[in-house]
């Protein structure tokens, strides 16, 4: 593959990708999730959690679990932070990495996340669909007074 994008939706693991050079962004993931980038931003949207595994270089991470997910989580910036939507998470930030460990419900799949010279966050979605409602068709006009027209 060439530089650039990688965008894709509705995806079912086990799923492998290799990049470089790639900003990723995966929605609706279900399933077992192994992804090795660099020099790319990645984000990843799971409706259904299974195994995942992370590593990246050079730009940040950003995963999306499921509001009711249980799973065990073992993430690490190396020269940045880690943030996290999930209380029970530990999350240790220092001048040199950041680290976020532990179990979000009883068990669960486990989640590594490895980040190189770029932070992670740990977000919590909904299981509302992320895609935005469709603009709203413009009122019509009242009697008497002059359509709005674009020029």
């Amino acid at each position: 593959m060439d530089s650039g994008d990688l965008r894709a939706s509705g995806l079912g693991g086990p799923l492998r990708l290799e990049t470089r050079s790639k900003d990723i962004r995966l929605s609706a993931v279900t399933g077992d999730v192994r992804l090795e980038n660099q020099n790319g931003a990645v984000e990843l949207h799971f409706t259904k959690l299974g195994s995942v595994q992370v590593t990246n270089r050079n730009s940040e991470v950003q995963v999306y679990l499921p509001e009711k997910a249980t799973f065990q989580l073992d993430a690490r910036a190396r020269g940045a932070e880690v943030e996290s939507d999930f209380a029970d998470l530990k999350v240790q930030n220092s001048d040199d990495q950041g680290v976020a460990t532990g179990s979000v419900g009883s068990g669960g799949p486990h989640v590594v996340i490895n980040n190189e010279h770029g932070p992670i966050e740990i977000r919590r979605s909904s299981t509302v669909a992320e895609t935005p409602a469709p603009p709203k068709p413009p009122k019509p006009a009242a009697r008497g007074e002059p359509e709005e027209t674009e020029n």
